[in-house]
C-alpha cells in the first residue's frame, strides 16, 4: 500500500469520525441525561448547546483556514485534502448552531 492510498483509505474516515465526536457528545449527552437542571448541560440547556456548536464552529473555521499556512510552513501537501472536508464540518456546525 502506497502512502497515498493509506491516506485516501485511512485517514479521511479517521478525520470524518473525529469530526463528528462533538456532535456525537452533544447527542449523546441530551438524548441520555435529558434537558433537566441536574445533567451536564446545566440549567439552561438549551444555551449550553447553542454555545457549544458555535464554539465547534469557530473551531473547525480556524483548522479549516489554517491548513494552507501549515503546509506552507512544513511542506505537508497532504494536508490540502483535508481542508474541503473540514470546511464542510464547519459550515454543518455553523448550521446547527444557527438552528439551535
Amino acid at each position: 500500500m502506497t502512502r497515498e492510498t493509506a491516506i485516501r483509505w485511512i485517514a479521511k474516515p479517521a478525520v470524518f469520525l473525529a469530526a463528528l465526536g462533538p456532535f456525537a457528545w452533544i447527542a449523546y449527552t441530551a438524548a441520555v441525561h435529558g434537558f433537566g437542571p441536574a445533567g451536564p448541560l446545566g440549567a439552561n440547556p438549551i444555551e449550553a448547546i447553542n454555545r457549544f456548536l458555535g464554539d465547534w464552529a469557530i473551531r473547525f473555521l480556524l483548522l479549516a483556514l489554517a491548513v494552507t499556512p501549515v503546509r506552507g510552513m512544513t511542506g505537508w501537501n497532504w494536508v490540502m485534502r483535508f481542508r474541503r472536508m473540514i470546511g464542510l464540518f464547519a459550515f454543518f456546525y455553523a448550521c446547527l448552531h444557527l438552528s439551535s
